[in-house]
């Protein structure tokens, strides 16, 4: 008798399945699908991207040289993101502070100065505020790896690049003025950390089949487009900076088709015959003799300890460049004019020296603004002290400025502790070093430690430094790190 459907339903779904078969069963659907049920769900590029924190910084350092707001932006974003994902393993590392313990300590004094400020609350405000930004340090030591410092490099050299680039546009146009990017004081501060990076990652990518021959192509680039700088006055300026641009547009392409073949090549070909020009012409046509000093002394002593005979060359150039430019001769030669006049540094330096003297533990940070009110011949609108050490030694005191001097001992101490090596790491963090070390020099004729825009890349450049410094750090291996 054939069975009922209802029979044939109760066999196949109700009645238990032998133990055997059971177990075989469950093993199937474990190995199967439990990788499904417990994985999270499968995450889009554009997500990852936007809780990468590396990309974040990488927007970082391609905006600063652009726009204060938009690299907050993108500053932000990458602290609040690797922050918040320390703080779900407290206590929070230490790695990396090093470097920035004792700039954290000059705050620390800083903030006991605000008890003696002129304007107390204002000062405070003022020293808890760059105090934050010091989480910079050991973010920037962490996320610096072989594989993202490319990343980073690349942006800012970018970023500085299109600024000097509208610059040189803005100086050769008449009436032609953005007003969106930032000002020659600030550029040039900027300018003074970047050129000696920029210098640094030329020879860590140069290999044997670099040719000496990209230089003497930036030179003649350097040399086009000077013109407009040398002799403003000359009708055939425009055509030779006509013809300094058409260069670049060629060397560009040069650059971007041996990318897929040879990207160190490209590199180092883009940097010698691009890059380095319209950065140091930018420099030139925003007429800062500070930072001129700074980028001077910092590329020659980069250069003597990996390219000397580079050095004789850069030397000539720069003394060419003086003899045959009026701008810098004018610029130079007046020095001490304005040193001198009323309201110059002169007065300005001895007014910030008697008050060093009345108040050894300082007037406040940030409270150098009272400057006017000690003389009738300073302007209303001078809020410094035109030097980085006479405006600490004022605004916070004997012992402020005596740990400001340790911070920078310890950062050139770091960066200069591979002398003995030839690798492209060495060179790098010796770049680096330099390149703090061209922003102190500008600092001593200008307060640069007051300009956010400038401040914020040197603590990013200080990151970085660590990074390359430290033997325990990301960058395990020397080479290829471009």
């Amino acid at each position: 008798m054939c069975s009922s459907w209802k029979d044939r339903w109760k066999e196949s779904i109700i009645d238990p399945l032998s133990a055997e078969d059971y177990n075989h069963t469950l093993e199937f659907l474990r190995d199967r699908y439990t990788h499904v049920l417990d994985s999270p769900p499968e995450r889009t590029s554009t997500h990852s991207l936007l809780n990468s924190e590396r990309w974040w910084l990488a927007a970082f350092f391609l905006l600063i040289p652009l726009k204060l707001s938009f690299a907050y932006g993108a500053l932000f974003p990458a602290l609040a993101l690797w922050y918040g994902k320390k703080l779900r393993r407290l206590p929070l590392p230490i790695d990396g502070t090093r470097l920035a313990q004792p700039l954290a300590l000059f705050f620390c004094i800083a903030s006991l100065s605000c008890l003696f400020a002129f304007a107390p609350l204002h000062s405070l405000v003022k020293n808890i505020e760059l105090l934050f930004f010091l989480a910079i340090i050991p973010l920037l030591y962490k996320e610096t790896t072989r594989e993202t410092l490319p990343l980073f490099l690349f942006g800012l050299i970018s970023g500085q690049t299109l600024a000097a680039l509208v610059t040189l546009f803005e100086s050769n146009i008449p009436g032609l003025e953005v007003g969106f990017f930032h000002g020659a004081v600030t550029e040039s501060g900027q300018l003074a950390l970047t050129i000696p990076l920029t210098l640094g990652a030329l020879f860590a990518l140069r290999n044997k089949l670099s040719h000496h021959s990209s230089y003497l192509f930036g030179g003649a680039v350097f040399v086009l487009l000077g013109a407009g700088f040398m002799f403003p006055a000359h009708p055939i300026r425009l055509f030779s900076i006509a013809i300094g641009l058409a260069l670049i547009g060629y060397f560009f392409f040069i650059a971007l088709t041996h990318a897929k073949h040879n990207r160190a090549f490209s590199a180092h070909f883009a940097l010698a015959t691009i890059v380095l020009p319209l950065l140091c012409l930018a420099l030139l046509y925003n007429l800062k003799r500070g930072p001129w000093l700074g980028v001077a002394c910092a590329s020659s002593i980069f250069l003597f300890l990996y390219a000397r005979r580079v050095l004789i060359p850069v030397l000539t150039i720069i003394a060419l460049t003086v003899l045959l430019s009026d701008p810098v001769q004018q610029r130079i030669l007046s020095s001490m004019d304005h040193f001198f006049i009323p309201g110059g540094r002169s007065e300005i330096w001895s007014i910030g020296w008697d008050l060093a003297l009345r108040f050894p533990l300082g007037i406040g940070f940030d409270n150098s603004s009272v400057l006017s009110s000690f003389s009738t011949k300073v302007p209303h609108e001078l809020e410094h002290f035109h030097s980085n050490p006479i405006n600490i030694l004022v605004e916070t005191g004997w012992v402020g400025l005596g740990l400001y001097l340790y911070w920078i001992g310890t950062c050139l101490s770091a960066g200069f502790s591979k002398l003995g090596s030839n690798t492209p790491r060495a060179k790098l963090c010796t770049a680096t070093a330099c390149a703090f070390l061209s922003w102190q020099i500008s600092g001593l004729v200008e307060y640069n430690f007051g300009d956010s825009e400038v401040f914020l890349l040197a603590l990013g450049v200080v990151g970085v430094l660590g990074a390359l410094a430290e033997p325990t750090s990301n960058i395990e291996a020397d080479e290829a790190l471009v």
